[in-house]
């Protein structure tokens, strides 16, 4: 699977590598409301396509992120609440200020 940004870039994106992040809101699903905007598809992925990602958490190495991908797929998964689905595991984003880094 490509996207536009590859097809001007010339940088392969397969978005069937990517890990989907969901908020713990009580809600499995892919869009979430911060400070009163709706904001959504929240992924774990390499820098791929245009170079810019918004709310990603973003690996510019595609080869520091295969191996976490690696770890991850190696991992015992667990429920994600009583959604049916199972996980990986859970992220903390942490902050420094009022922005993250």
């Amino acid at each position: 699977m490509t996207d536009l940004g590859t097809s001007i870039t010339r940088r392969f994106v397969d978005h069937r590598e990517w890990f989907a992040l969901y908020r713990d809101d009580g809600r499995i699903d892919d869009q979430t409301w911060i400070n009163g905007v709706r904001r959504g598809l929240f992924r774990l992925h390499p820098l791929g396509g245009s170079g810019i990602s918004q709310g990603c958490i973003t690996l510019s190495s595609r080869v520091e992120y295969l191996a976490i991908r690696r770890a991850l797929l190696a991992t015992s998964r667990v429920p994600a609440r009583d959604s049916g689905l199972m996980a990986y595991g859970c992220i903390e984003v942490i902050t420094h200020g009022n922005t993250c880094p």
